[in-house]
């Protein structure tokens, strides 16, 4: 229905989806963005590579809390 209910949906869904647990492990952004593939939340092999490149083109690493 909105953007802020589609964040809190997949928020639940990385959180309790046993299959996401390589994914809450992540201790990074990139690995976080790269186990995701893996664990089956995209069809494309190379999800986590364009990821982490948005997240570079953007400066949006400057948001990670580790």
């Amino acid at each position: 229905g909105s953007a802020r209910e589609s964040f809190y949906d997949y928020g639940k869904l990385i959180a309790k989806a046993p299959r996401y647990e390589a994914v809450r492990r992540a201790e990074s952004a990139e690995a976080y963005a790269r186990a995701l593939h893996p664990a089956g939340y995209s069809t494309n092999p190379r999800y986590g590579d364009i990821l982490v490149q948005v997240m570079k083109d953007y400066n949006l690493m400057i948001y990670d809390e580790n």
